[in-house]
Formats: structure tokens, C-alpha cells, sequence
């Protein structure tokens, strides 16, 4: 699964099947969930270990057989412990659509607040569906969803509060121009200037949405882009390193130890992180 900063720049839809399935565990790239967001509505089903999941700004740990639903448009990361995740993001807005009379605005309310929880039938046959893919599965996956979603409307529960404590426009500028330009000379000026904020304003501003500073940020994500190339195999560690933009191939090498626990070069042979 690849987790763009900010918006994510792929459709997680086929043409005429509005939901897309992932598997994350400790060999993906990016095990690691880091700060974006999409259109779409995402469900998260933890089969392992546990996971920090944060949705604009408000933090919950799933652990194993838990899930998360994440709505549309809300800014989400997580930190994984051991963990093995499914992903399943699906299109909202088409699948309201197809609902009819009063019950249209009652599912759109569902879907538009996090909702956590242990693993209901309905969602762990979806993911079934999904990951298996046997004839039909579509069909099969969109009956457990609309399934999934009638429990919920019978039994609607206690709804999280959607809560966007800080203005998110500004972080998504500035992680827009960092996804832009990471292969470059990046400053925390010009990460401020794309924000539309003061320098001193904004590693503060950045610091509680993220809990990080703008550089940790930067050098994070770039090490992840780091990583993928690494598992292609393509290049080697020297023009991988300048290609993410650590000019510095020492540096490079200290960042991706501290990030992944290995060397580029032990990772690229499926080494112990």
C-alpha cells in the first residue's frame, strides 16, 4: 500500500468496484502509516499485534481484531507494534448514492465519524472478499458492506466526535510542497512560505498536528521513499540517496538505520530491521 503524504495522488477504485483492498505488515515499505489523506472512506482491520492510529488529531490503540473506520478526508497516520493490517478504502459518496429515501442521510453521518471497535462478521467477510478475490467477490464485497453498514444503522452505538482542533489547510500545503520537492534542498522557511504561516509560527503549529519537527518529517518521509526503491533493486544506495535528497551518503545511512532499524543495504536483502 502506498501512504502519500497528504492527499493521496491514486484513485483506490477500479472503474465500476468502488473499494480497493491492502495488506501492510513488517516487510512493507511503509509499515509504518505516515500522515495523509483521501476522498475516500478507509476501514483498518488489525490481524496482529497492535496499532497507534491518530484521525485529526485524536489517537486510539486497536489492538488484534479491532478495526477503525476512517472517514473521508480526514488527515490519519499510524504507528504499528508488531502489527499486521488490512486496509479497505472504499468511495462514500457513490455508495451513499445508491441509498434511498431518509436512510441516505443517516448512513452519510455514519461514514462521516471514526468509529472503532472489535471486528464485526460483516467486516472481516468483506475482507475476505477482497483478498481472495474468487468469482463474483465483488458482489460478495459490496453485500457485506451494505451489511456492515445496516448493523450500524440498527445499532448505531456511541459516535466518536469529529473534532479538528487546528486548521488543517495549512499542513496540507506545506506537505504538498514537501511530496513535491523532496529530492531538493528543502528549509523550514520554505515549508513555512508553502503554509502560508511565519517560520516561528509554523514548527510549532507543525509539531501538534504531527507530534514531530517539519525536518524529522521531511528526512522521515524521505527515507520511506528511500525504501521503496531500495526493494525494486534498481539502483544502488549512493544514487538512491541522492535521488531522495540526502546529499550526504553517511547521513543518509544514519537516518535509515534509525527509521528502519537496518542498513539500506540489509534492507534491500530482507535483513533483521
Amino acid at each position: 500500500m502506498i501512504f502519500h503524504l497528504c492527499r493521496e495522488p491514486i484513485s483506490h477504485k477500479t472503474e465500476g468496484f468502488p473499494m480497493a483492498y491492502y495488506f501492510v505488515d513488517e516487510t512493507h515499505p511503509r509499515y509504518t502509516m505516515m500522515h495523509h489523506w483521501h476522498p475516500e472512506a478507509e476501514l483498518l482491520l488489525l490481524r496482529k499485534g497492535s496499532f497507534s492510529l491518530t484521525v485529526d488529531r485524536q489517537t486510539v490503540l486497536l489492538r488484534e481484531g479491532q478495526f477503525a473506520l476512517i472517514p473521508p478526508g480526514a488527515v490519519h497516520s499510524g504507528v504499528p507494534f508488531g502489527a499486521g493490517y488490512e486496509c479497505i478504502v472504499f468511495d462514500s459518496l457513490g455508495l451513499t448514492a445508491m441509498v434511498q429515501g431518509s436512510t441516505k442521510g443517516k448512513v452519510s453521518r455514519i461514514l462521516s465519524r471514526m468509529r472503532t471497535g472489535e471486528s464485526p462478521h460483516a467486516l472481516l467477510a468483506l475482507a475476505k472478499a477482497l483478498e481472495q478475490k474468487e468469482f463474483g467477490y465483488q458482489t460478495s464485497a459490496l453485500a457485506s458492506l451494505f451489511f456492515l453498514l445496516t448493523e450500524w444503522l440498527r445499532c448505531p452505538g456511541e459516535e466518536e466526535p469529529q473534532v479538528r482542533a487546528l486548521p488543517l489547510v495549512p499542513f496540507e500545503n506545506a506537505i504538498l510542497y514537501l511530496r513535491e520537492h523532496y529530492a531538493e534542498p528543502v528549509t523550514l522557511k520554505m515549508l513555512a512560505d508553502a503554509a502560508g504561516l511565519s517560520e516561528k509560527y509554523f514548527g510549532q503549529y507543525f509539531r501538534n498536528v504531527t507530534g514531530k519537527t517539519p525536518i524529522f518529517f521531511l528526512n522521515e518521509y524521505r527515507t520511506e521513499r528511500a525504501a521503496e526503491l531500495l526493494k525494486r533493486g534498481e539502483k544502488s544506495v549512493t544514487e538512491i540517496s541522492m535521488e531522495c535528497g540526502f546529499n550526504d551518503l553517511s547521513y543518509f545511512i544514519k537516518t535509515f538505520r534509525k527509521h528502519y532499524g537496518c542498513t539500506p543495504n540489509a534492507y534491500r536483502c530482507g535483513g533483521e530491521k
